[in-house]
């Protein structure tokens, strides 16, 4: 029947039925055109993310080769002659910088950061038992007013904390809480605590 002999209903249907068609078509038509704009984005957001990590790793690379001749020295981490817990603690971060640092969605940097990493992790390890003494010093001498001996022992991996505060457990595992990240970062392997020099009890920490 044409449409301008159709009852009112059917021309009612006749236009719902066109709308549901002409929409039908348009969501076929555009619905690859927005697929292809959600991989456009997806794809510039990984190249933004790409560009971001090879702008750190650039930065991280550039640092290194910078310090190439106290690499090659081999005092990269070399304390100055009157070193500071803030210079230490800055030791630590750079070296914590450099392990945290990744290449893998830029293959071509992976070898010259592994070197990097590899020659660093030398250098920090031929580094650690000056940085360790310069640390219990350093402690020793904040902590002497507070009545806290200080000391190193067994080739300077274990460090001992003596003083009356200590007769008290609860001060042992407060201090410790404070104090056991730097001590794991600089390497040392067991914490002991004491409250007096000559006791044969304590309590001690392994890492």
């Amino acid at each position: 029947m044409p449409f301008i002999e159709a009852t009112p209903t059917k021309k009612r249907l006749y236009v719902v039925a066109g709308y549901i068609i002409f929409w039908i078509i348009m969501a076929t038509v555009f619905s690859g055109d927005i697929a292809d704009m959600k991989k456009a984005e997806a794809e510039a957001a990984k190249q933004d993310s790409i560009k971001a990590e090879q702008q750190v790793q650039n930065t991280l690379i550039q640092e290194v080769k910078d310090d190439s001749i106290a690499l090659a020295k081999g005092n990269y981490y070399e304390l100055s002659p009157n070193p500071t817990m803030d210079e230490i603690k800055a030791l630590i971060k750079k070296h914590s910088d450099i392990n945290l640092q990744g290449g893998a969605n830029i293959p071509e940097r992976e070898s010259t950061l592994n070197y990097v990493k590899a020659e660093e992790q030398k250098q920090w390890d031929k580094a650690l038992p000056g940085i360790r003494k310069a640390f219990v010093k350093i402690t020793k001498d904040g902590l002497w007013e507070n009545d806290i001996n200080v000391y190193d022992a067994d080739g300077g991996k274990t460090i001992w904390f003596v003083g009356g505060t200590f007769a008290a457990n609860r001060n042992i595992k407060s201090f410790h809480e404070k104090i056991e990240k730097t001590l794991k970062q600089l390497g040392f392997k067991r914490a002991c605590y004491k409250w007096i020099e000559h006791s044969n009890e304590y309590t001690y920490y392994d890492f």
